[in-house]
């Protein structure tokens, strides 16, 4: 169907059919009334109902598929797509998008902080706001696209998180870590290369595993991009290249020693797909075949997981008593370069957060530290002229 607008003094108005009835609305600008137009007639010429009769849990389906898919990283549409499914459409999916008040969004987040998980813990706090936030998310489109006239999380106090304390590792437990690995097997020794890349670029684990050493890897000019990652979707893996961020695209420099070994891997490499012969696996993402660097002794790709289960291990072989994940050893990079002086904006961009105050809050406690001893610095320089 077709809409048209028009200009009443100073203010353009547009006007659609929908129902046999015609529907006129103000537009603002031109430019306004033609983008509200335009997804005004999107909604109804793809089958969608008036907001009116439109359920919440029709609308997330919408949302998430029109507005995320694509749009976002596969894994945030999958984290979406899972708390729209579990969390939000069984407590509140069946009130109308149009009857949603208040009331509703709160005690949403009451149910969410009774929910058990599978440990018998409640949801964490950080989680709320995350679920929450999705919500909230959904219904400010929801607004843009004229199908509610306010999102009542405007005047929904945001659930409180906690303040995150990462689980970090000292000089001496890294080293003993170290020690531990046997090189002499294949399997220590790729986990070891990729420990030596986590330690000192700070990667995910997702691109970590995600990365070809053919495209991403300069060894002459000494980088290494992040361009792509190896996730988990639904029961298998692809090889995405939309990131969490923009951000999340960075370029980082690494070390001398650091591209010596990656340069002897390469030979490694070799020698193993003349081992393996035509055994060896070539693997292969949407008919495209990446040379990643982390692979198998066979040429099977490196499952992110694995590197978990690995650390795991070895933390307790070590008798270290912390819940360290592999993600722990990027708050280990973090904190270390923090401790030795980096700054918290060329942190922010090494890690490839999108804002600033994700990098200052997720490492709060290190830079708390860090002003007692500027504290106790300016303390002794003052004491020096008395």
């Amino acid at each position: 169907m077709r809409g048209s607008i028009r200009k009443r003094g100073n203010i353009w108005y547009y006007r659609y059919r929908e129902n046999d009835k015609l529907i006129e609305k103000r537009g603002g600008t031109k430019e306004e009334a033609e983008k509200k137009l335009n997804e005004v007639l999107y909604r109804i010429n793809n089958g969608y109902i008036s907001d009116s009769e439109m359920i919440l849990k029709d609308y997330m389906k919408m949302w998430i598929n029109d507005y995320i898919k694509g749009e976002k990283s596969e894994n945030t549409y999958n984290k979406y797509l899972q708390t729209i499914e579990k969390y939000i459409n069984p407590m509140i999916g069946k009130i109308k998008l149009s009857d949603i008040k208040v009331i509703n969004i709160e005690k949403f987040i009451r149910d969410l902080k009774k929910v058990k998980v599978n440990t018998g813990k409640s949801i964490s706090p950080t989680s709320v706001q995350g679920y929450y936030g999705i919500l909230r998310s959904a219904l400010n489109k929801a607004v843009k696209l004229q199908l509610i006239n306010n999102n009542p999380c405007r005047f929904v106090d945001t659930p409180k998180r906690a303040r995150f304390k990462a689980n970090v590792l000292t000089i001496d437990e890294l080293k003993l870590i170290y020690q531990r690995v046997n090189s002499n097997s294949y399997e220590d020794y790729i986990f070891r290369l990729a420990l030596d890349i986590t330690a000192e670029t700070g990667l995910r684990r997702g691109e970590l595993c995600g990365l070809d050493i053919d495209k991403h890897i300069d060894t002459k000019k000494q980088t290494l991009k992040v361009r792509q990652a190896l996730i988990r979707v639904k029961n298998s893996y692809v090889l995405s290249q939309k990131l969490k961020t923009e951000s999340s695209y960075r370029t980082l420099p690494i070390s001398e020693s650091l591209c010596i070994k990656i340069e002897n891997h390469k030979k490694i490499l070799k020698l193993k797909k003349i081992k393996y012969g035509k055994f060896y696996i070539k693997n292969t993402f949407d008919d495209i075949s990446p040379n990643l660097l982390l692979v198998q002794e066979n040429g099977k790709f490196i499952i992110p997981s694995s590197l978990l289960q690995r650390i795991k291990r070895l933390m307790k072989y070590c008798n270290i008593e912390k819940n360290i994940r592999w993600h722990d050893l990027r708050h280990t990079n973090a904190t270390l370069l923090l401790e030795g002086g980096i700054s918290m904006k060329v942190l922010q961009e090494r890690l490839g957060h999108s804002l600033m105050q994700t990098t200052s809050d997720i490492y709060a406690h290190v830079t708390d530290n860090l002003n007692r001893e500027a504290t106790q610095t300016i303390s002794n320089i003052l004491n020096l002229t008395k």
